[in-house]
This record gives C-alpha cells, sequence and structure tokens, in this order.
C-alpha cells in the first residue's frame, strides 16, 4: 500500500490535519501516530519519509514559518531528485494565503509557487479525496498519466487573435466568462488554456479546477459543484429547494469573490446548463456575472456543447461574457497538427504516406492523436493499408475498448458499473467494489484504454461520453454483488437524519437510487436535477415507464422548483412515458409550453406508438422544418417509413443514423432493413453490418441479429430464415416482433400455414397490448389476400 507522510505545523494538526489522517487511515504517516514518544528528531523523520511514497505539505503561514516542516520540505525535495519519494504534492490550508503571497519568497520557498499547482482547500475530506487519488496514481505507469493529456497546441491563430483582441480592448470591462463553443472532443478546453496561459492570465503548472454540468442540472448543481471544489467557504446546501434563486445567488457571489480573491479560475464543462440548446445563455448564470463586482481578470472557462444563438450582439452589448464558436480544424492546421505530433513521437512518413493520411482526417483533433496511437501501435504500413479506420475511428476506438475489456468477465461488469456513475471518487468506488488492488489496477488499465476523465480539482473521475453511452444502450444489470452494496449504502443514507454532501459522486448516485427504489428522500437534500436524472435513467435504462411519471409528477407538483428548462425538460419525459403507455387523454394535456420543434416531434411519436403511421410522418416533418438537424426527430422518421414499409424513404436518413452512431445497434438494424428491401445485392454491407449488430452481443442486439438475418435469407427464400426465427420465438417470448418477422416471411414463402398459426398469436397478443390492433388489421387483409391467391 502506497504511504502519504503528512507535513504540517503543529498549530494546524487538531484542526485540520488529524481530520486527514482519520480519513486515510494507514495510508497516512502523522508524527502523532507514527512517530515515538518525545520530540521529533532527524532520525525519526529520515526513517518515515524513506517509508513514504508521497510527500504532502500542508501549507499555512505558520507552516511555512515552521523550522521542522521547512526542513522536511528540503529533504522531500531531495528525497523527490534521488527517487526515494515519488511525489511532492503541496495543498493550501489557510485561507487568503495565495500563490503571490510574499511569505514564499521570505522563506525562500518561490519554487513551490512556480512547480506546483497551488489551491487553497477549505476542507479535510476533500483533500483527504485528493491525497488518496494521487497514491492511486503513483501505482500506475507513466503512460497512464500521459494518455490523456490533449493540452498539445496547433493552429487555431484567428481564435487566438479573437480572444487576445478582446482581453486586450481597454474600452470594455473585462469578461467575467470566456464561452468556447463547438462539438465535444473539437479542441474547446485546449484552445482557452492556450490562450490563458500565452496571455498570461495562468501559470504552465496551472490547472483550473473544473465542474462537469449536464443539460438536466443548475443553479443548484452548480452550488453543489462549488462547494466541492472546496476553494470557498462552504455555501449551505440544505434546503436549497426552500431557497430563493435570488438568495442563491447572493450567496453563490460571495463565494465567488472568494474564489476570485485567491486568483483562481474555474472550468465548466457545459452540456446544456450554460449555454441551453435553444442557443439562449442561462437566466441564473447571466444574474450571477452582472453580480460579480468589477474584475482584472476572468473567473470563468466556459465549453459548451452548444452555441450561443446571439453570440455577436452578446459580445457587443454584455461586455461580461465573450463567445467564440470553435469549428473543425482547416486543412492547413490538420496538415499542422500531424506534422507536430509525428515529429514529436519521432515517426517519419513518406510525402505520399503524409497525403494519404492527411487526406482521411475531418477537423477533429482527436482523429490525429489516435492516429499516433494506431502507427505506435500496428505501424505505418497497417494504417495506410486500413485508412477508413480514420473517418471511423470513434466508432473503431469503441469496438477495440470494448472487445478488450471484455476478454475478462470481471473487467466488463466492472466498467458496467462505472458507466452508472456521472462521475465517482476512488473512495466511494471502494464502498461497492472492495478489492481496492483490483480498483486501482483495473482503472489504470481504463486509462491506457484512454476511456478515464478527470474532473473537479482531480478528485473524481468519470467514464467518457462515448463508451458510457454505448455501455448505457447495452442494457446490462449490474451485478448482485454490486447491486447490494449500493442498495446497504442507500438503506443508510435513507436512516441518517444530515446526510454527507462531502463525496458528491456518492451523494448524487445513492440518492438517484433511492429515489428509484421509492423510499423517501427527506426533502432539504431533494435536487431537481436528482429528481430529472432519475427520471431519465429511468426511461431509458430501465424502461419502467409508470414509474417515470410518478417522479415527473412529483417535481411538476413541488411549487418551490422555478427552472423552467428542469420543468419544461420533467414534461418532455413525462410525455415520452404517457405516449410508451398510451395514456391518450394525460398525453395532451401535457403537451403544453413546448416550442414546434419538440412539440410536433412528441405528436409524431404518439402516433407512431399508436399505429397513425402517416399521422406520424407529418408531425416529423413539420418538427424538422423547424430544425433541420433535430437527430432525434430524424431517427423517429426512419422508425415511422419503415413500420409503413416505405424503406425507400428511410434508406438515406438511416445511412445517415448509422454513420453518426455506429455502435448503436437501433441505427444498425434499420439500416439493415432498409438496404435488405432496396438494395439486397449490397450482400457485403449487408454481412458486415449483420456482424457489427452480432458483435455488441446484448439481449436485444442479438434478437435483432436473429431477425435481420431471417429477413435477409428470406429474400432469397434460403428456408434457414425459418430455423433463425424459431430461435428467436424461443428466446424472446414476451416480444411481439418475432412473430411480426414470423408473418412477414411466411408471406415471403407464401406459407399460408404458418401465416394463420402466427397470426392467431398476434390476435393473442393484441388482447394485451391493444396498439397491436393495426398490425392485425393489416394481416389479416394480407392473410385473406393470400389465401385468395392460392385458389
Amino acid at each position: 500500500m502506497k504511504k502519504a507522510f503528512l507535513s504540517h505545523s503543529s498549530s494546524d494538526k487538531v484542526s485540520y490535519v488529524e481530520k486527514v489522517a482519520k480519513r486515510l487511515g494507514a495510508k497516512a504517516i502523522i508524527d502523532s501516530m507514527c512517530f515515538e514518544d518525545g520530540m521529533k528528531n532527524m532520525e525519526e523523520i529520515v526513517r518515515n519519509m524513506e517509508l513514504s511514497d508521497l510527500f504532502v505539505i500542508f501549507i499555512s503561514r505558520a507552516s511555512l514559518n515552521s523550522k521542522w516542516v521547512k526542513t522536511e520540505l528540503q529533504m522531500a525535495r531531495k528525497y523527490e531528485r534521488d527517487g526515494v519519494i515519488s511525489r511532492i504534492y503541496p495543498i493550501i490550508i489557510e485561507p487568503k494565503l495565495r500563490h503571490d503571497d510574499p511569505i514564499f519568497a521570505e522563506n525562500k520557498l518561490e519554487w513551490l509557487t512556480t512547480e506546483y499547482n497551488l489551491k487553497y482547500n477549505a476542507r479535510p475530506a476533500t483533500a483527504a479525496r485528493r491525497i488518496t487519488q494521487r497514491l492511486i496514481e503513483l501505482t500506475w505507469e507513466e503512460d497512464a498519466l500521459t494518455k490523456n493529456d490533449k493540452l498539445f497546441f496547433s493552429g487555431r491563430n484567428d481564435l487566438i487573435g479573437n480572444i487576445e483582441d478582446r482581453l486586450n480592448d481597454y474600452d470594455l470591462a473585462y469578461p467575467e466568462a470566456v464561452i468556447a463553443s463547438g462539438i465535444p472532443h473539437i479542441g474547446r478546453r485546449s484552445l482557452l488554456a492556450h490562450c490563458f496561459r500565452k496571455y498570461g492570465l495562468y501559470t504552465e503548472s496551472y490547472t483550473p479546477s473544473n465542474i462537469h454540468l449536464s443539460g438536466r442540472q443548475g443553479i443548484d448543481d452548480f452550488i453543489l459543484g462549488i462547494n466541492g471544489l472546496a476553494i470557498a467557504n462552504e455555501i449551505p446546501c440544505d434546503n436549497l429547494l426552500a431557497k430563493s434563486n435570488e438568495q442563491k445567488l447572493v450567496e453563490l457571489s460571495n463565494a465567488i469573490s472568494e474564489i476570485s480573491e485567491s486568483k483562481d479560475t474555474i472550468l465548466i464543462i457545459d452540456d446544456g446548463a450554460i449555454v441551453l440548446k435553444n442557443g439562449e445563455l442561462s437566466e441564473w448564470f447571466e444574474k450571477l456575472l452582472v453580480n460579480q463586482q468589477e474584475n482584472t481578470r476572468t473567473l470563468f472557462q466556459v465549453v459548451s456543447r452548444f452555441r450561443l444563438y446571439k453570440k455577436g450582439w452578446l459580445n457587443k452589448h454584455k461586455p461580461f461574457v465573450f463567445a467564440v464558436d470553435v469549428p473543425e480544424l482547416n486543412e492547413k492546421d490538420r496538415k499542422g497538427l500531424l506534422k507536430q505530433m509525428l515529429e514529436k513521437n519521432g515517426i517519419k512518413l513518406s510525402p505520399e504516406q503524409f497525403n494519404n493520411i492527411s487526406s482521411q482526417l475531418k477537423g477533429l483533433p482527436e482523429e490525429v492523436f489516435y492516429i499516433i496511437e494506431v502507427i505506435k501501435d500496428k505501424g505505418v504500413e497497417y494504417l495506410t493499408s486500413h485508412l477508413s479506420i480514420i473517418s471511423d475511428f470513434r466508432s473503431e476506438r469503441i469496438i477495440s475498448v470494448i472487445k478488450e475489456i471484455r476478454q475478462e468477465e470481471r473487467d466488463f461488469q466492472f466498467l458496467n458499473l462505472l458507466a452508472q456513475f456521472p462521475s465517482f471518487s476512488f473512495e466511494f468506488l471502494s464502498k461497492i467494489e472492495t478489492d481496492e488492488s483490483y480498483s486501482i489496477k483495473t482503472l489504470e488499465k481504463l486509462s491506457l484504454l484512454n476511456i478515464l476523465e478527470y474532473i473537479g480539482s482531480k478528485d473524481y473521475m468519470r467514464i467518457n461520453d462515448a463508451v458510457a453511452d454505448y455501455i448505457s444502450r447495452l442494457h446490462i444489470e449490474i451485478i448482485d454483488t454490486y447491486k447490494e452494496k449500493i442498495e446497504t449504502l442507500a438503506n443508510s443514507y435513507v436512516k441518517q437524519s444530515m446526510l454527507d454532501f462531502t463525496d458528491l459522486s456518492e451523494f448524487y448516485f445513492i440518492a438517484k437510487e433511492i429515489l428509484y427504489s421509492g423510499k423517501n428522500l427527506p426533502e432539504q437534500y431533494l435536487i431537481p436535477s436528482i429528481l430529472l436524472n432519475t427520471i431519465a435513467d429511468t426511461y431509458e435504462r430501465k424502461r419502467d415507464f409508470q414509474k417515470v411519471i410518478l417522479l415527473a409528477e412529483r417535481i411538476l407538483a413541488n411549487r418551490e422548483i422555478k427552472d423552467q428548462n428542469i420543468l419544461r425538460e420533467t414534461r418532455y419525459w413525462l410525455c415520452l412515458a404517457l405516449a410508451r403507455e398510451r395514456n391518450s387523454d394525460r398525453f395532451f394535456e401535457e403537451l403544453h409550453g413546448f416550442d414546434n420543434t419538440e412539440k410536433n416531434f412528441l405528436l409524431g411519436f404518439y402516433h407512431r406508438l399508436m399505429g397513425n403511421i402517416d399521422i406520424s410522418i407529418d408531425y416529423i416533418l413539420k418538427s424538422l422544418e423547424y430544425r433541420p438537424n433535430f437527430k432525434r426527430a430524424k431517427s423517429e422518421l426512419v422508425n415511422a417509413y419503415i413500420s409503413n414499409e416505405d424503406y425507400s424513404s428511410a434508406i438515406d436518413m438511416a445511412e445517415e443514423a448509422y454513420e453518426y452512431a455506429k455502435n448503436n445497434p437501433y441505427n444498425i438494424h434499420n439500416y439493415l432493413r432498409c438496404l435488405i428491401i432496396t438494395r439486397s445485392n449490397e450482400q457485403e454491407l449487408i454481412e458486415r453490418l449483420l456482424e457489427e449488430l452480432q458483435v455488441i452481443n446484448t439481449e436485444k442486439s442479438n434478437e435483432m441479429y436473429l431477425l435481420t438475418k431471417a429477413r435477409f435469407l428470406s429474400i432469397s427464400l434460403d428456408k434457414k430464415a425459418y430455423d433463425l426465427i424459431n430461435e428467436a420465438l424461443n428466446c424472446y417470448k414476451d416480444s411481439f416482433y418475432p412473430i411480426l418477422a414470423m408473418l412477414e416471411i411466411s408471406e415471403r414463402f407464401k406459407d399460408v400455414e404458418s401465416l394463420e398459426k402466427y397470426f392467431k398469436e398476434l390476435e393473442k397478443m393484441a388482447l394485451r397490448r391493444t396498439w397491436l390492433s393495426k398490425n392485425v388489421q393489416l394481416w389479416r387483409q394480407r392473410l385473406k389476400e393470400l389465401r385468395n391467391s392460392k385458389h
């Protein structure tokens, strides 16, 4: 087990350091716990430092003036150079002590301020969590730590110029926030980091603390996020629902002022909470910026998935914010980044190889990093003979990662657990997977595979979105061992009168589990985003639509919830669930407050489920008139066209959806359905897609594979199609899809007997599922026509 030496002033011991040591347990070496009785002596310091892997110095004015602490620090620096200890980790624990305070120079400790990312940490529990994470890192190979370092920067000169011009504009107040918008992995974060370092807003060693906000989160989650960073005095967060937004903004403004005084910067990774889906700036965030007194530095960096609708107007009339859009790299910058990364990694290409590879780039920096990975792993010749993997790099990466993880069932179940968490600390994870050595080893493996990311101040981790989304679509239950541990944690939370907000990853996840299980989460700890995330998770993963309706009603009935974005999102999930439950009256009652795009989409979704396919198509087309790139509407239109057996109208959009997300089994299935009918001669493509569907290897994808393969074989009247359909009928007895596929294939073979048999099965099923009545009418007519054709 790795150990941490805790260096501190005796005046900080009781108030702070002993609390950290208690949480660290056997991982901590501290004088009161480990040194022999009596005064410290050099022999004891040397012996205990040699037993340590990490040297932690708790920085306060008292410790910087302490003879013993300075002696320990000098020894630690020498031991780090000599390889006796692995790392020095400084933590400021005194409020208002900044990295540029003269006390560092007075004690000849300026090197601490230039070589380390010094930050104030207000809470011992947070400090213990961060020390634990540093200890874990020390067990990892160096590659696991550097693999995700994508701050290498090239190009973007126009955007850099725009940001610098704004920061240099003395006619305008300093922007409180700089927003870089664009698709994930386009280089938003590295652009801002490069500009801020170049402009001198922070040093090379500085890394801003970050907060991740999803589109289902709001001001309450931002407050919890600020508290979680522990760089300001804690904002009281029980009974958040009872507080007005005005009160929350006052408390937030005080905390932000404190952070500003310490010259810290906060990076917000925004998926729709700051810049909303409609392109508007969140009302609460705009008010927070307005409330700040005029600053001489930027407090917030925001990397947003969505673009500000009136960016030009905002930049001109709202000086507290400055926004840029980050597009794909242009051709010159693509080639420049590739050239620099090849040189950095000592890889030489011929001009022909360079041009062939660079011609495949579409402007994502991540493509270039992937190219380097492939060349280092498999060589230049492999890449030049498989150039298509560059354009498919995202799906190729996910497939290769899942394939590698699935070689060990325990590792795959561990990844499935991690994918359930928006984020997790090692401390929280250890309560569920109690084998810490296994967790550390497997987290290192995931980091080397480039799918593990840090958030917060590197004290929380998360699985990257692409892999987490892929895992969630598999709908795989977590194993019973993990379920039992989670249930035990949830039960312990329910019994507590005071909940612990120290570990946000634990609070968010366990609170969601409590709500889903039907137990009571006390109102004072109820946060709208937890309810909303529970609703979305219940709909998408657990498919429990009745529970979705009950949870949504709980939000809508609570008069304390004022966030219109959260209320609209809640009503959206409610309408989807009501449509699934065929609750028509209630569906139409709730269909208000949506814009034309969403209203028409919901109506299209409802009418497809009700079997009114032509009406459904009309509504979805109207939705797409308002938002042509609305991907969910396009997918729904494909489903409607396929339900109408209009495969020629569906195929282009089905192909587009597949190209956008090749690992989505529903996209593969829909594209295959269209290909089999309209372009069945493209056998190589169809076989490849069938193989991709089979590789996913989940219950749903396996059902899709059997039915689609059977349909494909039936085109050439291959009777093996019956074997596959019968296998599906035996495996998926509660599903009506194998019955519909059997009817379709029986008709193709002109098999009246089989058609009659499975038509009766469809009638039985329609007694329990009334929405199948239109399918019954359709196949009654087709059966009649087939009988007549036989006479």
